[in-house]
């Protein structure tokens, strides 16, 4: 579930408890004379279960850890063991995939593992973005992975020419 979806059910939670709570504040200031006393009780015991309904979810969905991501990595024109990667000089880029607003990116640590490449992505990365690798090797060469979704296995590393960052 995405932020945007979460802010969504909240906001439904939330609307659902102030219309349980204005019910009851109506019936007890007496807007509905035929109300019966019983509904008055039942509306703010749904609406204490409804709060703390509210206050679970947000603290489990606030507490929830998040999967880690990876992407295995394959050279053109080259085997992954004739490839040694300087873990110093790799970094990722990101861009929203809802907002396409660049986001802070950083260092990445590719990993030589099972005759291939692999770089954990960051647990900030979301599901929605996308992210761009530019990695260089112990020989100065430098390699980039183009914009990709996270949920993507396997991308190809493409030689970049020198001029470019």
């Amino acid at each position: 579930m995405t932020t945007r979806e979460r802010l969504i059910v909240l906001l439904a939670f939330v609307a659902i408890l102030l219309a349980t709570f204005l019910g009851a504040v109506f019936v007890g200031l007496g807007l509905f004379p035929k109300a019966d006393p019983a509904f008055f009780k039942w509306l703010i015991a749904t609406g204490v279960i409804e709060i703390v309904g509210v206050v679970v979810w947000a603290f489990r969905d606030s507490l929830r850890q998040r999967g880690q991501i990876s992407v295995n990595l394959r050279f053109q024109g080259k085997l992954a063991e004739d490839v040694v990667l300087d873990a110093e000089q790799c970094r990722h880029e990101l861009r929203d995939g809802t907002t396409n607003q660049i986001k802070p990116g950083g260092k990445i640590l590719p990993t030589l593992v099972e005759g291939a490449w692999r770089c954990a992505l960051p647990s900030t990365v979301s599901p929605t973005d996308y992210v761009r690798l530019v990695l260089v090797d112990t020989d100065g060469d430098r390699w980039e992975v183009r914009w990709f979704s996270p949920l993507v296995v396997t991308k190809d590393a493409t030689p970049l020419p020198a001029t470019v960052q």
